[in-house]
């Protein structure tokens, strides 16, 4: 009892955001029942939820050391793994999920699939360190060795796009365009292309000079589904240029897509087919080929959220900010995470400041918005902490601002009517809130809040009449329905108490009192009518 006790407030906590509190209980529990999994997998989720991955690792590994761990543990350590890179670790622990007893049929299909993404993603992996020395080349200018090293591995994975897209970055790069365009079509010629392998022999088809081959590529790679506000804008550039020079007595266009473009192109491809890994890898090549280069940036916050790596691309934006401070769209990308993580000050500092700046109509209208809602957040919280201190005149004040705001909810006002009754306006209080209802869809609390406000002023049947709408609208939490029920219970005891019908009366408040046996205030009340009714 004291251990089911113990994991229900750990539970509640967890659920209430309150994570610490959520690992002490869970740390109680366990003390109880050392042989017990759920004070662990409780402990190790919430760890995570804070971003401490390596302390959830631990914990998990410290328990699988010492017992025998369920299915549900196993794949809990292995999605963990994979999250943290771990991909070998990772395909173990769905394996040995997968043969556990305990799994369900229905748990089986995602097991499977993440089995084989991080089996692909393991093999990945080796091909992108692979990959990299290739890149390493480019960069040295050392094309021969890359043109090499990309043939071995375009000859490894004969049908994966990575490798031939190094090959044909390295022999652009050695001037090789029609080479390039003739690995390209090989590998076509098989496989379905990307965008970026469509885009990428587009180049160089415009750089050997076929203009109608490069026109026909980048229209098929602009017809891809799903590609990147920004990919599809280079893309268009460049078919509006292909186009203007295809034309009789058209100017010379420029030469194959630059390391830089390909570097992106790659990355927002790979987040089109769900491999934000790689996605991660392009963006920070294309970062190091253009450190001041806002794009790379964004692909690669983008990437790394996709990833589930918040702390982790909030300080690449901050590294970033701290050097390019003018950048709208970091700005902008970093407000959105910082208000994410509850930092909302924070978020409104950096949505003011990224609107000084010039951004895409659609992308300025989004950000005017999360401003108004981050400096209407950032009221509306003064009001609700000024009223839970009764600092009425604060609550009021702040109360009243945030109704300004058109996004203001029902919220807020019944705070303005709760401090213009805590200031003894009784009266105003009440208009308010007749006002409020006024508008419709008031919610239960709305209804109570008039109900007490009529209680006040006299008004017992206006009273009772809003305390049982305030419980029929059935969204009250439960420790307030409970307090309306009493209203209710006593209100309509009071009334048969005025008509002499005294058993009634008390029947009204013995039945509350057995409905509710924990709640103290209900006994006090039936104390109170024995009291004048002289039963002692």
């Amino acid at each position: 009892a004291l251990f089911d006790l113990a994991m229900s407030a750990a539970y509640k906590d967890f659920n209430g955001s309150r994570l610490d509190e959520a690992i002490e209980n869970a740390r109680a529990a366990r003390k109880l029942d050392e042989k017990a999994e759920s004070p662990v997998r409780l402990i190790a989720e919430a760890y995570s939820r804070q971003g401490r991955a390596q302390a959830a690792l631990d914990e998990l590994n410290r328990y699988i050391s010492q017992n025998q761990a369920s299915g549900r543990l196993l794949a809990q350590r292995g999605y963990l793994r994979r999250a943290m890179k771990d991909l070998k670790g990772a395909a173990a622990d769905f394996e040995a999920a997968l043969a556990a007893p305990d799994i369900e049929p229905s748990e089986t299909l995602p097991l499977r699939n993440a089995l084989a993404e991080a089996t692909k993603a393991e093999q990945d992996s080796i091909v992108q360190a692979e990959l990299a020395q290739v890149y390493a080349a480019i960069a040295k200018r050392d094309y021969a060795r890359a043109v090499k090293a990309a043939r071995v591995l375009r000859a490894k994975y004969p049908n994966d796009e990575a490798p031939l897209l190094a090959l044909m970055s390295a022999l652009s790069k050695s001037r090789q365009a029609a080479a390039a365009v003739k690995e390209a079509d090989a590998f076509i010629k098989d496989n379905t292309p990307s965008a970026t392998l469509l885009a990428q022999r587009g180049y160089s088809r415009r750089a050997a000079g076929d203009l109608p081959g490069a026109i026909a590529d980048f229209r098929a790679a602009l017809a891809q589904p799903a590609l990147e506000p920004a990919q599809s804008k280079r893309l268009k550039l460049a078919l509006a240029e292909a186009e203007r020079a295809n034309e009789p007595g058209g100017s010379a266009v420029g030469a194959e897509a630059t390391p830089l473009q390909q570097a992106l192109n790659s990355g927002y491809d790979a987040l089109k087919v769900g491999r934000p890994d790689e996605a991660v890898r392009a963006a920070r090549e294309a970062h190091s080929l253009d450190p001041k280069a806002e794009e790379p940036v964004l692909l690669l916050l983008t990437a790394l959220l996709r990833q589930g790596r918040k702390a982790e691309a909030l300080a690449e934006a901050n590294r970033y900010l701290a050097s390019v401070p003018d950048s709208p769209g970091v700005l902008a990308q970093r407000g959105f995470m910082r208000r994410q993580a509850g930092d909302v000050s924070g978020a409104a500092a950096d949505f003011e400041q990224a609107l000084k700046y010039e951004l895409p109509a659609d992308q300025k209208l989004n950000v005017a918005r999360a401003l108004d809602e981050a400096r209407y957040t950032l009221v509306a919280e003064k009001a609700f902490k000024a009223l839970a201190a009764r600092d009425w005149v604060s609550a009021l004040r702040y109360g009243r601002a945030a109704e300004a705001f058109p996004r203001a909810d029902e919220a807020v006002f019944r705070v303005t009517i709760a401090a213009l009754a805590g200031l003894g306006h009784t009266d105003e209080a009440l208009r308010a809130s007749n006002a409020l209802i006024a508008r419709g869809k008031a919610t239960g609390q709305a209804y109570a809040q008039r109900a007490y406000l009529r209680k006040t002023l006299g008004d017992g049947p206006g009273a009772l009449a809003d305390f049982v709408k305030a419980l029929d609208r059935g969204d009250l939490p439960p420790a307030q329905r409970v307090a309306v029920e009493l209203e209710i219970a006593i209100a309509r005891s009071s009334a048969y108490e005025t008509q002499g019908d005294l058993t009634r009366a008390r029947d009204e408040l013995v039945n509350f009192a057995h409905t509710h046996p924990g709640y103290a205030p209900g006994w006090s009340t039936l104390g109170q009518f024995y009291a004048r009714q002289k039963e002692y």
